[in-house]
């Protein structure tokens, strides 16, 4: 019997064959098991590290983490619209049912080198990436929630500051 599911036929890319990746990535015949694997997610810690240091200009660390322990947290942003709303129902209180909660497939917690750009009432503290596997363990990863979804002040609030 033939398996229908396209993903049945990913390879998923691990120490032994990551070298293959740029042979076929224009193949999309390659995944990442982010969710399983500690690598993988210190690897994406380390490229949101380069995204936004090129992107925004702004020196970050990004610390994969297992879970959020602040109980003073200001903001999060969700990588993907599952861990965004994940977060939000975890910043409104809820409770997040075990099923869900099993869906993150990773927990980043990011500290910017130069707090002066963030907005007054998060500076200082913490940002709180998440991103999770929609029902069908699937990541749609969203990497323009990283330019729009952090707390930094717009130019008009930077004027407002230097005024």
């Amino acid at each position: 019997m033939m398996n229908d599911d396209p993903l049945s036929s990913l390879d998923v890319m691990d120490q032994d064959n990551a070298w293959t990746y740029w042979s076929r990535s224009d193949a999309n015949s390659m995944v990442m098991n982010l969710g399983g694997s500690a690598d993988a997610r210190a690897g994406l810690a380390r490229a949101i590290e380069a995204w936004v240091g090129h992107l925004l200009r702004q020196r970050v660390s990004v610390e994969v983490i297992p879970a959020i322990k602040d109980n003073d947290w200001r903001w999060f942003t969700g990588l993907d619209s599952e861990g965004t709303a994940i977060g939000n129902a975890m910043w409104h209180g809820e409770t997040i049912d075990p099923e869900r909660a099993a869906r993150v497939a990773a927990l980043m917690r990011m500290e910017f080198a130069d707090n002066s750009a963030m907005i007054e009432r998060v500076r200082g503290k913490p940002v709180y990436l998440i991103l999770a596997m929609t029902k069908d363990h699937t990541i749609r990863m969203k990497p323009q929630n990283l330019v729009t979804g952090l707390p930094l002040q717009t130019g008009a609030d930077q004027g407002a500051r230097v005024q």
